[in-house]
């Protein structure tokens, strides 16, 4: 995964850079785990921190700024190897956790997704939301809580899990 903070999320994050990569370091760590139980490994292929500014808007819906990252990202990511990208974004009270299009993770066009860190949560429930979302970018659903049948305690995709 290459990962992209933006300034927002880097301030609530404790602007230090040290601090904010060992934050994401174990955000995809927490991540790996949970997918684990599908024989998948996530690995943090690269990190970019906007501690300046934001190098595109992430005002708007999440479609909308989901359109300006992936133009955003076909002109400036070519040469970064990655099989997804996610923009993490900062809200205190947000109308949504994210946006990607799902099942396309094989798709250089499509191959991101944003994902909102609420104001209210921990680092371990964004953790859940990254997995969600990088569930349906390799194309899993969410789940019915009626059939689910995990071994674990919470399905990842469960829409309780977080």
């Amino acid at each position: 995964m290459h990962i992209i903070v933006e300034k927002a999320l880097h301030d609530y994050m404790g602007s230090e850079t040290m601090a904010v990569m060992q934050k994401i370091i174990q955000l995809i760590g927490l991540v790996n785990t949970m997918f684990s139980q599908f024989k998948l490994t996530v690995i943090l292929s690269s990190l970019e921190l906007w501690s300046d500014k934001n190098q595109i808007s992430t005002n708007g819906n999440a479609d909308d700024l989901l359109q300006r990252f992936l133009t955003w990202k076909q002109d400036y990511l070519i040469l970064r190897p990655h099989d997804v990208t996610f923009l993490l974004i900062y809200r205190k009270q947000p109308k949504y956790v994210g946006a990607t299009f799902p099942g396309t993770i094989c798709n250089k066009s499509w191959d991101a997704g944003i994902a909102v860190y609420p104001g209210a949560i921990t680092l371990e429930g964004f953790s859940v939301i990254i997995a969600q979302l990088l569930g349906l970018k390799i194309g899993l659903t969410y789940d019915d809580i009626h059939k689910c049948s995990c071994p674990s305690a919470m399905c990842i995709m469960n829409h309780e899990a977080v």
